[in-house]
């Protein structure tokens, strides 16, 4: 093992670390030989399930960056819950940037330090997905109102991550739940939900429409007569958050939202509602972390973007405002049409691309 580094790998090294570490080799820089003993290389499949390997605990800090990107869904997940099992309690996991842990894993809190983002499996007494970000101060074990279900027992209602696009659809359709009947009752369940044990008896599609013409309270009414066991679903908790701060209660949203990502700390829908509750309390770092995680979690997720664009133009940061507003400008073209329904505060498709572009001219760019 030579351990010879070019002056573009140590790019990002201290100088003081770089100074101890390293001794100038020509234009390249030599680790210091007394650490060499202490690496060992190994040729490993990480598709393979070794047990001499993957031990219980026999790690604390794991890079696995840019692999997990070529994997399919499925070997990813099976990788990384080899990994899991074998780091130990507290332990770290590194991801490439274009890799996250969303749709794969439950069983690592989401960090955010240095200006970057990794992943740590929980001490025995923590709970698993949840973020370590900047919170607010507070009470929020209780709520004001009764958290409602919204969706049967094992329909991915608000999955805003994978199978975006399928939500309205399934949603509107008749089929997919009980509907009104001409008198104002409702007609049975679909043969679909026929095992649940207590299927909620509401109109999705209804209250999907109420949304649509933000016709909040009434969507609200709907909610609250479904279940109370729906609080331990996250997905139903985030539609939740959705009408609260799109009805104007934003203190009961961030709520709510800090329920679902103790829930689902990788929840990219609950990271950028968190941001906007965070900004219109003052807190401006936590509203950008919480952006920061939904970008990070979703990389086509329009809406943070936007929003990191308009609290940088308002902070006089011109440079920054432009990027995120560029970039939100791209996704918007192509966002979903649900998400943006239930993310866009009301706005349609058409009226937020005009609104970037006008914010971007505002900040100097060009639309």
């Amino acid at each position: 093992m030579r351990a010879r580094y070019s002056t573009w790998s140590l790019r990002e090294t201290p100088a003081d670390l770089l100074r101890k570490y390293f001794r100038p080799d020509g234009r390249d820089f030599l680790l210091d030989s007394t650490l060499k003993p202490g690496v060992t290389f190994e040729e490993r499949n990480l598709v393979e399930e070794d047990s001499l390997f993957w031990q219980d605990d026999a790690f604390d800090v794991v890079f696995c960056r840019n692999v997990t990107m070529y994997f399919t869904i499925e070997v990813t997940r099976s990788v990384i819950s080899r990994i899991a099992r074998s780091l130990a309690l507290g332990g770290f996991l590194f991801l490439g940037h274009a890799e996250t842990l969303r749709g794969v894993s439950q069983e690592f809190r989401l960090r955010h330090t240095h200006e970057t983002f990794y992943y740590q499996r929980p001490e025995a007494d923590e709970t698993a997905c949840v973020a370590d970000l900047s919170q607010p101060r507070g009470d929020h074990g209780s709520f004001r109102r009764p958290i409602p279900a919204v969706v049967e027992p094992g329909d991915s209602w608000f999955n805003t991550i994978r199978r975006a696009s399928e939500r309205i659809t399934n949603l509107t359709q008749e089929k997919s739940g009980p509907a009104m009947d001409g008198s104002g009752g409702t007609s049975r369940p679909s043969s679909r939900f026929k095992a649940a044990s207590t299927p909620p008896l509401w109109d999705r599609a209804l209250a999907i429409e109420l949304l649509r013409k933000e016709r909040f309270a009434e969507a609200m009414e709907l909610l609250c007569a479904l279940p109370a066991e729906s609080k331990a679903d996250p997905d139903t908790q985030l539609l939740l958050a959705v009408l609260l701060t799109n009805g104007g209660d934003l203190p009961e949203a961030e709520k709510v939202c800090l329920h679902v990502l103790k829930l689902d700390g990788l929840n990219a829908g609950a990271h950028y509602l968190m941001a906007l509750c965070r900004e219109h309390a003052g807190d401006r770092e936590a509203a950008v972390e919480h952006d920061q995680a939904a970008t990070y979690l979703d990389s086509a997720f329009a809406m943070p973007h936007l929003h990191l664009g308009l609290v940088a133009k308002r902070s006089a940061d011109a440079e920054t405002a432009r990027r995120e507003l560029e970039r939100a400008l791209q996704l918007l073209d192509q966002e979903d049409a649900s998400r943006i329904l239930l993310f866009g505060g009301g706005f349609t498709r058409k009226a937020l691309v005009e609104f970037c572009r006008e914010e971007l001219r505002a900040c100097g760019g060009a639309s």
